[in-house]
């Protein structure tokens, strides 16, 4: 409380100082018939006018001509005066047409005694820089965008393209191996063998990239039915068997007995399986260690699948699930990969109203990734069209 002997405090010779010694803040003290009677020397690094060029005029001249024909200068003044005070963030026309993106607030200003209305404080505040960096940050966005639909829509066409050559090549290997089966030599035999097992390694990926691709545009269509979470891993595991057999991988695998069953498309769970134990056999080195294991968690299944593998660096882990995205190591192995995969694995699980997660204690340290399913569908999701386009 303020002793009787203290004079009252004046905040004028305060309010003059910040006036004259501000440089972010210009401010327009205007007549309600919003004529400019002060300008502070601030307003000339805001706007570009000095005070002497503002005082007698309005503000209309800082307004662009859109917004003059919208109305909105005198807009302003009528909220103001209306509800007290007026708050814009737009462009503004500075000296010279200069550009300005500027927040500013218009407030009514009124006698402290009667609470009569006697005229209007306009304050701004240049945040050009701020804006045009939005902007930038805008365009850039627009600009990678598009970059990544060409990208979908040239490796759309790639991957059409190499369908019908790849499935010739694969019909020819099972003519060759129906004809001379048991009469190949061993050479041939090996031969024969890797042309058939990367004609499958091929196929999957067109498989992969095609729903990838598509995905981009429209989300695949699922169609739910019950699934057995152990058929569908062993269906999963059949997919890479061959591989992890040539690597002497060791893979442990722990299922729930009695069987579980969930709501999914079967289809679309393999993909999301065969992706994930496929991504561990080809990162896990030869005489590695792989464990699959399903449980069941209150109203979900959970999936997980650990190696002891290459392991995923710290940098790499929050892009993991992005499309095209594989780490600096994995991209100078001859091992085949488009960084496809898990961006489709995260696709399908979404659909599915799970979610998948990646853990990894750094490079040389193995993974884990995590699938989580829930065990019934939610009712507007069993409408689904068909399993897979054609």
């Amino acid at each position: 409380m303020r002793d009787a002997d203290t004079p009252a405090f004046d905040p004028v010779p305060w309010l003059t100082a910040w006036l004259d010694s501000s440089e972010d803040y210009g401010v327009v003290l205007m007549t309600l018939e919003a004529r400019v009677v002060y300008a502070n020397p601030a307003i000339e690094r805001v706007l570009g006018y000095r005070p002497e060029e503002l005082v007698g005029d309005t503000l209309r001249r800082i307004f662009t001509e859109a917004d003059i024909e919208r109305g909105l200068d005198v807009h302003e003044i009528k909220v103001a005066k209306r509800v007290g005070r007026s708050e814009d963030d737009r462009w503004h026309v500075g000296k010279g047409g200069r550009r300005i993106w500027a927040n500013g607030v218009l407030s009514l200003l009124r006698n402290s005694d009667t609470g009569t209305p006697f005229g209007l404080a306009k304050v701004f505040r240049d945040r050009t820089d701020q804006r045009t960096e939005v902007e930038s940050m805008k365009n850039g966005l627009r600009g990678a965008s598009a970059s990544l639909e060409h990208k979908a829509d040239v490796l759309a066409t790639v991957g059409h393209e190499l369908r019908n050559p790849v499935a010739v090549i694969g019909q020819a290997a099972s003519v060759i191996r129906s004809l001379n089966g048991d009469t190949l030599l061993p050479n041939a035999e090996r031969a024969l063998g890797l042309v058939e097992r990367q004609t499958s390694v091929l196929h999957r990926l067109l498989e992969d990239l095609r729903d990838a691709t598509r995905s981009s545009q429209a989300p695949p269509r699922l169609a739910f039915a019950p699934v057995v979470i152990n058929d569908a891993i062993a269906s999963a595991l059949q997919l890479h068997e061959v591989e992890a057999r040539r690597r002497d991988q060791h893979i442990e695998v722990v299922l729930p007995d009695p069987p579980i069953v969930l709501e999914a498309d079967p289809i679309r769970l393999e993909q999301i399986l065969g992706n994930v134990i496929g991504n561990a056999t080809k990162y896990t080195p030869a005489r590695g260690r792989i464990a699959i294991t399903a449980t069941v968690e209150g109203e979900n299944i959970l999936i997980r699948v650990d190696d002891n593998g290459m392991g995923i660096d710290a940098a790499t882990m929050p892009a993991i699930f992005d499309l095209f995205a594989r780490e600096a190591r994995a991209v100078d192995m001859t091992e085949d990969g488009l960084g496809v995969g898990l961006a489709l694995v995260r696709q399908l699980v979404s659909l599915h109203h799970g979610r998948v997660e990646a853990q990894s204690a750094g490079p040389g340290m193995g993974s884990r990734f995590t699938i989580s399913l829930p065990r019934v569908q939610p009712a507007q999701a069993q409408t689904r069209g068909p399993q897979r386009e054609p």
